[in-house]
């Protein structure tokens, strides 16, 4: 028994782990800063590239609070005979405190 919840506590920061490099690798690329060429277009683009690196900022430091919050509750993954697969997980953000009209968890 004490060597199972070994096993399951270990597969569910294996889970988390794996939720975090799929943030990191940022699939949709809400951190990454474009690497347009600078000084191309007059003040409306850059003041329009600087909004967005501003949003791409602010967007890092959120996922990296997120981050800091989460915790993998429970994982289940499921393959049917087809190949298709299913990834059921329930995550838990922490108050950090920074959050408004949240309860503890």
């Amino acid at each position: 028994p004490e060597h199972q919840k070994l096993i399951d506590e270990s597969n569910l920061l294996l889970e988390r782990q794996l939720i975090f490099d799929a943030l990191d690798s940022d699939p949709f690329e809400l951190m990454k800063v474009d690497g347009g060429e600078e000084g191309s277009g007059g003040d409306d683009n850059k003041e329009m590239e600087k909004d967005n690196l501003e949003e791409k900022r602010k967007n890092r430091v959120l996922i990296a609070r997120i981050k800091k919050m989460m915790t993998v509750v429970s994982c289940t993954r499921t393959t049917n005979l087809e190949g298709y697969s299913s990834i059921q997980a329930v995550v838990q953000l922490a108050n950090d405190g920074k959050m408004q009209d949240v309860k503890d968890n």
